[in-house]
């Protein structure tokens, strides 16, 4: 944040020692003299990534700080799982208030242990030059299971960085775009014909590169998904789980022709009532548990129906195109997860509010 400073009068002497806001990242502070800071230090990418998680914990990156103090910049991690929820753990107090997990000299990577399942945490980094001057970043919210399967965040690539490393197979380059909170390259667009019609040499899809191995029921599919403005959208299979091949089942959600959401398992598709937005990021979740299959908008339940279809012990991820590369689909989506459980209510409404923009 750059700050100008423009005073007619001299000899005025303020000493200003922790020049901070609690609205983001980035944020200055530092000792100064005659009403102009003598240093100051700066975060211009205040975004955290992650660039593995499971098991136990997740690894935490970050760009590095710049000051005028000096290149040697203490970075400290810390952690909270006090209440977390959407808006929190973005003001200096706040963050040092929490648990301090690591700290080193200029380092821009840290690995998080000790995770618990079924919880919800907030990270954050505290950037300190030779002068003390602090900034912060903006702070990373995740939900932690340890049955996460998938997780592509699409943070430059379109990587999987849970254990399993089922990278994404990109075709005729979907763009990568900003995300939700406007951090850049961090979410992937599919442009497709409004038409519909698949193309294998011009259709933008990516699929799992190789098929998942997890649970035939339950599962849990979660994503973030934004429409784009002009596109009639005509049952775009936005994202789906599994194939039409004989004896296969498919788990999915799509706008139809109404700009409605509907969700299908193989057997009538079933509208959710939600309508597409192309202004504000819509948060996905479907659950399938063997019984139900319930589908969750923004953290609400909007559908549950019964369904006893399970999905088959091996099937691949699809987004941009149907499942057997009949028709395409166009849209912007990030984060996209599945887990090989059945996230309950209460944690899909955790997920949602420490993941929400």
């Amino acid at each position: 944040m750059n700050r100008n400073w423009n005073f007619k009068s001299i000899g005025l002497s303020w000493i200003i020692t922790n020049l901070l806001t609690a609205c983001g990242g980035g944020l200055i502070s530092g000792n100064s003299s005659n009403g102009v800071p003598a240093n100051s230090i700066s975060v211009n990418n205040t975004q955290i990534s992650e660039t593995a998680i499971g098991g136990t914990g997740t690894t935490l990156n970050w760009a590095a700080a710049t000051s005028t103090a000096g290149t040697s910049i203490t970075y400290s991690v810390y952690q909270s799982t006090a209440n977390p929820s959407y808006g929190s753990f973005n003001s200096l107090a706040e963050v040092q208030a929490g648990t301090l997990i690591t700290s080193g000299t200029n380092i821009t990577t840290a690995n998080v242990t000790g995770l618990t399942s079924g919880n919800s945490y907030y990270f954050n980094v505290v950037a300190t030059d030779a002068n003390n001057n602090s900034a912060i970043y903006n702070p990373l919210g995740e939900y932690f299971d340890s049955a996460l399967t998938l997780f592509y965040p699409f943070n430059g690539n379109s990587n999987d960085i849970s254990l399993l490393a089922n990278n994404g197979t990109l075709y005729n380059s979907p763009s990568l775009v900003p995300d939700r909170f406007n951090f850049s390259n961090s979410a992937f667009s599919f442009s497709n014909s409004s038409t519909n019609v698949f193309s294998a040499g011009s259709t933008q899809y990516l699929t799992s590169s190789s098929n998942l191995t997890i649970n035939a029921s339950p599962v849990t599919l979660a994503f973030w998904f934004l429409g784009t403005s002009g596109h009639t959208y005509n049952g775009d299979r936005i994202i789906s789980l599994g194939t039409n091949a004989s004896g296969s089942k498919v788990l999915g959600i799509y706008p139809n022709n109404s700009n409605i959401f509907a969700a299908w398992i193989n057997g009538p598709d079933i509208t959710t009532g939600v309508s597409l937005s192309t202004s504000a990021w819509q948060f996905w979740v479907l659950v399938l548990d063997g019984t139900n299959l319930t589908v969750y908008e923004n953290g609400t339940q909007v559908l549950q129906t019964s369904d006893t279809n399970n999905l088959g012990s091996t099937y691949p991820l699809i987004i941009g195109a149907s499942p057997n590369h009949d028709s395409s689909a166009t849209g912007t989506l990030d984060d996209v997860r599945v887990w090989s459980t059945n996230l309950s209510s209460t944690s899909v409404s955790r997920l949602y509010n420490v993941t929400r923009p």
